[in-house]
């Protein structure tokens, strides 16, 4: 027996693109991810921007379970946010990364920077190693997967 219990609105609509299927969109939240500890949940949109929920609670009911909120923004930029795409967070730690459709991969801890500039293409898969604290793997629209060193900031093999 399958329903949906809430809905809230969590992030702005972004700017308006053309969706794979050629139809017009405006985005909205894009991932989820769950960190390990079980009791904080990311949403990240074409908004840019990444929610923090505490669902300590088993649920989210309002706005004030918001944890905090982080915009990704280059000191430069003049446009508007990245559009996030991808997200998952490093195990037993504070600090995610984020794909954009800007092909940029995203360290975000207390000072978030772009630390990769490698696809060509939006970066639409993100996987942390669950072993190492500092490699994760990506996917892209250009058919590619690549496994990354966050501390080396290169692509191995």
């Amino acid at each position: 027996d399958s329903k949906v219990l809430r809905v809230l609105r969590a992030h702005v609509q972004g700017p308006q693109l053309i969706r794979t299927d050629g139809c017009l969109g405006r985005g909205g939240v894009r991932c989820l991810r769950l960190r390990s500890d079980h009791k904080v949940l990311l949403s990240a949109g074409a908004d840019g921007t990444v929610i923090a929920w505490d669902i300590t609670s088993g649920d989210i009911r309002d706005k004030h379970q918001i944890l905090g909120t982080v915009t990704l923004r280059t000191p430069t930029q003049s446009t508007s946010a990245p559009h996030i795409r991808s997200l998952d967070c490093f195990q037993d730690s504070n600090t995610f990364i984020a794909g954009t459709h800007r092909c940029d991969i995203w360290e975000v801890d207390d000072t978030p920077e772009i630390i990769i500039y490698g696809h060509n293409a939006d970066v639409y898969g993100l996987a942390t190693s669950p072993v190492s604290t500092r490699l994760f793997a990506t996917a892209c629209d250009s058919d590619r997967v690549a496994v990354w060193d966050a501390d080396a900031r290169r692509m191995l093999g």
